[in-house]
């Protein structure tokens, strides 16, 4: 259901209606396949999904629909016959074939057959010659062009007699792409002839007159010997690449935080803009929230280059949205169908290795989305609530401290292009033998001979795992040189923590045996309480119970480290190293079993919490837990 009702709203054309139709028809029959019959929500989803369609063809479908009364079925039926007439209108030839045809269109004309139209002749706009104004030979001057457009007082775009704000054409230069008519195109400006010239590359060994040169950007695999030779190369590589500015990719200052309305919450796309005087939301992020309007104000809304305000009635309404502190900021802002074109993501993995950003909590994390598209603008009404004193300079985009982490704008830096030269040279070989082939073979495909999980677990060993003069091991996690931060997780620990006290609770043995073992948890020094909130490094964990067929232990308390806040932050697992496995081969330990008369099996209680985490690392592993644990819905304690 909750598929059903953030269904987006389609436009009145053939794709968008067809796409509309499939995901409402898979979602009724996922809901079938559960046991609910349409009669259940059809009195729901019906008007639901009518309010969804455009106003027109609202209109065409209450015309064409006898009765008053509107069953899902009949809204279906009336949306696949209007995806007919638009595939009949779009391919049939005995049409005439217009953008966007709507049912209307069809009901209402006819188009002439081909054969009986009326042909008109080319007339081309600066000769008046009967060709058109692409193949004008006659006027070729640009600027010759472009007086004659002025003077008529002609659109750049379609050449038609109206204003370029007023155009509706589509249409775009066929050389450049740009939005002016191909014959208005200027000439393109010829490059000045002067390549730079590589800079000569001097091999150590002596270069023959046959060996092959390369130019490559990676390592070169040695081919299969079918002859007694074998490969060595020489590398000549250029200095190592530049950054330079690239103002093409310029970072705007954009967050992703959770927004909320009453019971409802989801994610948000924030852009924070001090050059708009009022705050907005979008219709979709309004309708997923179920927003109900405070009241109605009339505003001037006026757009960068139009010098034209249109005075607009918008809807108000009140968000919450959710800092990193996790207190909640109300938002007053005004719902309009669509703030801004999506934006092109540039928050790439490559941002968080610039060395002065490391470590900071960005606003927006790093994402592979190729596209942002924004739901709220916070204009100069609310930049102050949000933003901080704190700047974080660099040879890179500018970091602002903000309650919903750093902010970053400004252009980016990408790496200038770099040539590796790579000379490859061949000598004989007396000595071929079977390994040195399948050496060759594997290049670049076997594994490293260098065990790397043994060095890093010696590494570990060595650096990270201390052993205390009570003889009790302290060790820190392995993290990773250049893991994302870690976002707190407080939120979604705490509605995990008290939907898991609310189900214990029907259940009143589950919970005190629950709170029990935290609290003995707590007396032998495995856990702590902590007083303290609000800090500027910390990561919340969630847990559950796990049943266990036990009379010594009913239930066993699992943590979730792979929880993620949201599906642009990391878990914790996801900032930490894996690690070999230390399990014993199963068929291992039973042929050692069957070695001698009797067996033992011995366990060590509680052996993994008797090791401690060291101080620096235990604010990562906060939990929260009722402060009265016979009482599902009392305060937490973390």
């Amino acid at each position: 259901m909750d598929a059903l009702m953030n269904l987006p709203k389609p436009v009145n054309n053939l794709a968008s209606l067809q796409v509309f139709h499939d995901r409402l028809e898979s979602h009724m029959r996922a809901l079938q396949s559960l046991g609910k019959s349409s009669d259940t929500y059809c009195a729901m989803l019906t008007p639901m999904v009518l309010g969804k369609l455009p106003t027109d063809l609202r209109k065409q479908f209450t015309r064409d629909h006898n009765s008053g009364e509107w069953t899902i079925q009949d809204v279906m039926a009336c949306i696949l016959k209007e995806i007919h007439v638009l595939e009949v209108g779009q391919y049939s030839n005995g049409f005439t074939k217009d953008a966007h045809s709507t049912a209307a269109f069809f009901h209402t004309t006819v188009g002439k057959p081909v054969g009986q139209r009326e042909k008109r002749e080319p007339l081309c706009t600066y000769c008046k010659g009967s060709h058109t104004a692409n193949q004008c030979t006659v006027v070729k001057d640009h600027q010759q062009r472009t007086s004659i457009v002025k003077g008529a007082g002609l659109c750049f775009n379609c050449l038609a007699h109206h204003r370029v704000s007023q155009c509706t054409s589509c249409g775009r230069c066929k050389q450049c792409n740009q939005k002016h008519h191909t014959s208005l195109c200027p000439p393109p400006i010829a490059p000045a002839n002067n390549p730079q010239p590589l800079p000569p590359s001097i091999p150590n060994n002596p270069q023959p007159p046959s060996a092959p040169v390369a130019n490559h950007t990676q390592s070169v695999h040695p081919p299969a010997p079918p002859t007694s030779t074998t490969g060595t190369f020489t590398t000549v590589t250029r200095p190592q690449p530049s950054f330079e500015l690239a103002h093409s990719a310029c970072l705007l200052k954009t967050a992703i935080a959770t927004v909320s309305a009453g019971p409802f919450s989801t994610e948000g796309n924030i852009l924070l803009d001090e050059g708009a005087q009022c705050s907005f939301i979008s219709q979709d992020l309004a309708d997923r929230l179920c927003l109900k309007a405070t009241h109605t104000e009339q505003v001037s809304l006026s757009s960068f280059g139009n010098p034209v305000s249109a005075a607009r009635l918008l809807q108000v309404s009140t968000i919450l949205i959710h800092t990193q502190e996790q207190s909640p900021i109300p938002i007053s802002d005004l719902v309009v169908p669509k703030l801004a074109a999506p934006l092109q993501n540039s928050m790439r993995m490559e941002i968080t290795k610039l060395p002065y950003l490391k470590g900071l909590q960005l606003a927006h994390p790093v994402t592979e989305d190729d596209d942002f598209e924004i739901t709220v603008l916070l204009g100069a009404d609310y930049y102050w609530t949000f933003v901080q004193d704190q700047v974080v300079r660099g040879n890179g985009p500018t970091a602002v401290k903000s309650h919903l982490g750093y902010l970053l704008s400004g252009p980016l830096l990408q790496p200038s292009a770099a040539v590796n030269l790579i000379h490859v040279n061949f000598t004989a070989c007396d000595d071929l033998s079977l390994d040195t082939f399948w050496k060759a073979e594997s290049s670049g495909i076997s594994p490293n001979t260098m065990d790397s999980d043994d060095n890093f677990l010696k590494g570990y060993m060595q650096s990270k795992i201390k052993r205390q003069p009570d003889g009790a091991l302290t060790l820190k996690f392995p993290w990773k040189e250049d893991h994302p931060s870690l976002p707190s997780n407080f939120s979604i620990c705490a509605k995990s923590t008290r939907s898991l006290a609310q189900r214990l609770a029907k259940t009143p043995e589950l919970l005190r045996v629950y709170g029990q073992i935290i609290a003995d948890q707590e007396c032998k020094g495995f856990i702590e309480k902590v007083n303290n909130f609000n800090t500027k490094q910390t990561h919340y964990i969630p847990h559950r119970a796990v049943r266990k067929d036990s009379a010594t232990t009913p239930v066993l308390i699992v943590y979730d480290c792979s929880c993620k806040q949201s599906s642009h932050h990391p878990s914790l697992n996801d900032c930490l190293h894996v690690g070999p496995p230390f399990l014993n081969h199963p068929c291992a330990i039973l042929l050692h079993f069957r070695l001698y008369t009797y067996g033992f099996s011995a366990d060590i209680e509680k052996a993994f919490l008797h090791v401690q985490l060291d101080e620096s690392d235990r604010d990562y592993t906060r939990f929260l837990w009722l402060s009265n644990p016979e009482d599902p819905n009392s305060a937490f304690q973390p």
